[in-house]
């Protein structure tokens, strides 16, 4: 029996040996996995960041657009009023030349010459 108890304490150091090697493995390992989660962890701040802040720009550049455009259409309603007046003020116009011209040539007629005027708001010349 005591010629057994040197080689189980042979056998007990290697394997303490081993487990310390696979302890000292482990946590090696662990620490891999830790600082590679940490980098992943930054990676996908970083990422989450700049699309925040890509979002954040194509929103502050629509709603400049959408101002911009809304400033134009500002700009052009009263020049657009003033084409609607302008419009009236010609058919007004052509319409006492026509009652005028079917007054000095009766021949024509005033109800033929009132055919050749436009309709008050459309598009095309009868």
């Amino acid at each position: 029996m005591v010629a057994v108890i040197p080689v189980l304490e042979e056998q007990n150091r290697l394997i303490v040996g081993r487990v310390d090697r696979l302890e000292s493995y482990v946590r090696n390992t662990v620490t891999i996995i830790e600082k590679q989660v940490e980098v992943a962890n930054m990676n996908l701040v970083n990422a989450l960041r700049t699309a925040h802040n890509q979002q954040w720009m194509m929103t502050a550049n629509f709603l400049s657009e959408v101002e911009q455009l809304n400033e134009t259409i500002d700009t052009l309603k009263p020049l657009m009023n003033q084409v609607d007046m302008t419009v009236t003020e010609l058919y007004e116009r052509i319409k006492a030349g026509v009652t005028e011209m079917a007054k000095t040539c009766p021949r024509i007629g005033y109800r033929s010459v009132q055919t050749l005027l436009p309709r008050p708001g459309s598009d095309c010349w009868h």
